[in-house]
């Protein structure tokens, strides 16, 4: 188990044996880091791609501006969960080769690294067929660009700094907010009332 502060010290069960790794070494053999978040983002980004293209084909007025525009959170939780379903229990198993070699199965094409590596070839295919700038020229090096280009997710310090930044922000009485608030609209209803009383005198 990682994370050895976040479990008691005489936990254990039946029939289970429970070993802590040590902090340091924690994220060398944590099995979501030998690959399967990457294979998972590579498979999320085929799928997206793949009903941009079946969206494009389908629209004679296809707008990408306006598809991006309509793409909502459900049809991103419907392509993780495509990506998630792609995702067996051969290629989580594979992942675990460093962390307990004896327990993985050898399964040729079910790696974490070869799942990712058949994604990104299969990203390529149904970007060309978009064409336009950026796609027709598009390689395995741009995909595997995109796909790293969030490599990390925000750290706790990162999230605070970002935090604090919004608060100041919030708190400080110079920056003008954008759009109307309650005041100016009070005042303008104020006034439009007066202009009508006018008009009708």
């Amino acid at each position: 188990m990682n994370n050895t502060g976040g479990y008691a010290l005489e936990l254990s069960y039946e029939g289970v044996q429970i070993e802590f790794l040590q902090p340091n070494i924690t994220s060398l053999t944590h099995p979501m880091n030998q690959g399967v978040i990457h294979a998972f983002k590579a498979l999320y980004r085929r799928k997206s791609l793949k009903n941009l293209v079946e969206a494009r084909d389908s629209d004679d007025n296809f707008s990408l501006k306006e598809y991006w525009r309509g793409y909502t959170i459900v049809m991103c939780f419907q392509n993780i969960q495509k990506a998630l379903k792609q995702m067996n229990k051969v290629t989580l198993n594979a992942s675990r080769k460093k962390l307990w070699p004896e327990a993985v199965h050898k399964h040729k094409g079910f790696s974490p690294d070869e799942i990712y590596h058949s994604a990104v070839d299969k990203v390529v295919k149904p970007a060309k067929l978009l064409g336009g700038d950026g796609f027709t020229k598009m390689t395995t090096e741009d995909v595997n660009n995109l796909i790293q280009d969030h490599p990390d997710p925000l750290m706790d310090e990162e999230m605070t700094k970002s935090a604090s930044e919004e608060e100041e922000r919030q708190e400080d009485p110079r920056k003008e907010e954008v759009g109307l608030s309650l005041e100016p609209l009070s005042t303008l209803a104020k006034t439009a009332k007066e202009l009508q009383r006018m008009v009708e005198d």
